[in-house]
C-alpha cells in the first residue's frame, strides 16, 4: 500500500511520556563537554526540556500505510510554570490547545519519558553521528541503534542549550515512522493571556488505580495476561485497573526506550458490530481488527479476554507482540462492546483526538 504522511495533532503517548532524568545539567555557551557521549547528551536534553523556558513551532509527523491528517504545534514552555501546546485547525483536524503545569505529564514532542533513557541504554547503542542545523541552530545528531544494525532513532540536540530540536524513529528498512522538529524556536518565557489559558484544556488525566508490582502475580493467577515483556524487548513499566467486576479493564504499559505500547484487557468476547471504521487484517499471522492511525490500535478476543493494543512501534514489533498473546474463543459467549471504550483509549494518548 502507498505510504501517506500523517502529522500528529499532539504529543503521542501522554500516558507514558513524562518528565525526563534530572541527573544532568543543560549545556551552556555553545560547548559540548570533552568526552561527552551520545547518552550523556540525551540526559542533558531531558533536563533542558524541563528546566529552560522556550517557545516555537514544531511539525510532528507520522507515516502510515493509509490516510493523512496534518497539524503544526505551537509550543510554549515557561520553566516552573507549565507547558502550552496549541494546534491550528485544518480540514482534517479541529485543532485545539492543552495546558499542564509542571506537575503534569509532558508529551514527547518536548521531552523524554521518565525511565526512557535507562531502557534505551539497556537495549540500544547510543552514539554521536555528526552535526546538523535545525531551525537555524547548530545541533549534534545522536543515533540510537541495535548492535550491528542501522539506526532505530535519531535525536538532534541543540549545541547551545541542549534542547532536543528534532527526533525521528525509523523502521527496520530505514523508513521514518514518526518525526518531530522545531521549525522555529526562541528562548525565554512567554506571557500567556487569560483568554489563551481559559480556552486551553488539560492534558488527559492518568486513568485507573496503579497496580503495585507485587500484585502482578495475583492478576496472573486470576487469568489475566501480564507478560513481563512483549515481543523481544518491550518491558513492563506500569499497570492500572479501571472499573469493577465484569467491567474491569487492565491497562499495561511497555517500552524499550524508543517504542511504547499500551495493552488493555477486558473479560468477554469482541462485539465486532462496534468496530465501524476498523479493518480486519492479518497482523503477526493472526486475524485482528486494525485502525492504522496514530497511535495504531489493534483489537481481538482470545480465551475469554478482549485485547486492545495501542502501539507506537515498528510493524515487526507489533507483529511479534500480537503473536505472543492468546487468540480464538472456544465457543459462543456474550459479546463485549468496546466502541466507546476504544474511543476513550485514544483520547488518553491524543488530547485533540
Amino acid at each position: 500500500m502507498r505510504r501517506g504522511l500523517v502529522l500528529l495533532a499532539a504529543g503521542g503517548f501522554s500516558a507514558l511520556l513524562l518528565n525526563g532524568s534530572a541527573t544532568a545539567l543543560p549545556l551552556t555557551n555553545g560547548e559540548r563537554r570533552a568526552g561527552e557521549d551520545g547518552l550523556a547528551l540525551l540526559e542533558h536534553a531531558a533536563v533542558a526540556a524541563r528546566t529552560l523556558s522556550y517557545h516555537g513551532t514544531q511539525m510532528v509527523s507520522f507515516w502510515s500505510d493509509t490516510g493523512s491528517t496534518s497539524a503544526l504545534i505551537e509550543v510554549v514552555h515557561n520553566a516552573g510554570a507549565g507547558l502550552l501546546l496549541r494546534v491550528a485547525p485544518t480540514p482534517q483536524n479541529p485543532g485545539g490547545s492543552v495546558y499542564n503545569d509542571e506537575n503534569g505529564e509532558v508529551p514527547e514532542v518536548v521531552g523524554f519519558a521518565k525511565g526512557t533513557l535507562t531502557l534505551l541504554a539497556e537495549h540500544y547503542e547510543v552514539g554521536i553521528e555528526g552535526t546538523a542545523e535545525v531551525a537555524g541552530r547548530p545541533a549534534d545528531v545522536v543515533a540510537v541503534r541495535r548492535p550491528g544494525l542501522s539506526p532505530t532513532a535519531r535525536f538532534w540536540i541543540d549545541r547551545a542549550t541542549a534542547l532536543p530540536l528534532r527526533r525521528e524513529v525509523l523502521d527496520g528498512d530505514g523508513r521514518t515512522l514518526r518525526e518531530s522538529a522545531f521549525i522555529s524556536l526562541a528562548l525565554g518565557p512567554t506571557a500567556l493571556s487569560n483568554v489563551t489559558m481559559d480556552s486551553a484544556g488539560g492534558m488527559p488525566a492518568t486513568v485507573g488505580t496503579q497496580v503495585v508490582a507485587t500484585d502482578f502475580a495475583a492478576l496472573r493467577a486470576e487469568g489475566w495476561q501480564v507478560p513481563e515483556r512483549l515481543g523481544d524487548s518491550l518491558e513492563l513499566l506500569e499497570g492500572r485497573v479501571t472499573g469493577t467486576g465484569n467491567d474491569r479493564v487492565l491497562q499495561l504499559s511497555y517500552s524499550d526506550g524508543v517504542s511504547t505500547v499500551s495493552m488493555f484487557e477486558q473479560r468477554g468476547r469482541l462485539d465486532t458490530g462496534s468496530l465501524d471504521g476498523w479493518q480486519k487484517v492479518d497482523v503477526g499471522g493472526e486475524r485482528v481488527w486494525l485502525q492504522d492511525a496514530f497511535p495504531r490500535r489493534v483489537v481481538w478476543s482470545g480465551h475469554g479476554t478482549v485485547f486492545t493494543v495501542v502501539a507506537d512501534c515498528p510493524h515487526a514489533t507489533l507483529d511479534a507482540l500480537v503473536r505472543t498473546l492468546p487468540h480464538g474463543d472456544p465457543g459462543p459467549g456474550v459479546g463485549t462492546r468496546l466502541g466507546h471504550g476504544l474511543a476513550r483509549v485514544g483520547s488518553w494518548f491524543n488530547p485533540f483526538g
